[in-house]
């Protein structure tokens, strides 16, 4: 009956941790660009700063236009993809899921901070996926490339998490089950 008890214990520690695990893994996307010496991008860079310390689940992906062409095509081909008519480089621009932040305020933080806690509760796309078809394909593999640089590590340290609970339940599996009744 101990030994029922015991492995019934293991197998809920082993679940529950699994659980935390796979909670913490939901990640949440945001493309920022910015132009350097921009005030209102500075204000930005600031409030994304202090989300990121408050949520480490929060990957952002920062992107000066100014004077970076490649951060450009990017800018570019986001805001097509979201239906923005961006003829002249206003910035700040922050993209969530399916929504899109022109300029900063403290109503947009306000904002962006509801959006974020929302994606953390249920799954959302990366902003990228938007512009994964069409004529700009080449410019989100691109970004593709570089961003799965960044989740394999989140990733790896999930799987490195869960192959370590699996293998002290299995230890503990092992420890409870090779031991000899004393007479």
């Amino acid at each position: 009956m101990k030994r029922r008890a015991k492995l019934l214990l293991i197998i809920s520690f082993l679940l529950f941790s699994l659980r935390i695990v796979s909670a913490q893994s939901n990640t949440v996307d945001l493309y920022f660009f910015y132009g350097q010496g921009c005030p209102h991008c500075a204000q930005a860079e600031v409030f994304l700063e202090k989300l990121k310390n408050q949520y480490p689940q929060l990957n952002i992906f920062a992107n000066e236009v100014y004077y970076n062409q490649n951060n450009r095509l990017l800018y570019s081909a986001m805001a097509q993809a979201y239906g923005l008519n961006l003829a002249e480089i206003p910035v700040p621009v922050i993209y969530i899921d399916e929504k899109s932040f022109v300029g900063y305020s403290d109503y947009i933080g306000s904002q962006i901070r509801n959006e974020i806690l929302r994606c953390l509760n249920q799954k959302c796309p990366s902003p990228i996926e938007k512009i994964q078809s069409g004529q700009n394909n080449q410019i989100a593999n691109n970004k593709i490339s570089f961003n799965n640089k960044i989740s394999l590590k989140q990733s790896l340290v999930g799987w490195i998490v869960i192959g370590l609970i699996i293998l002290i339940g299995i230890f503990l599996l092992v420890k409870l089950f090779s031991k000899k009744k004393k007479i």
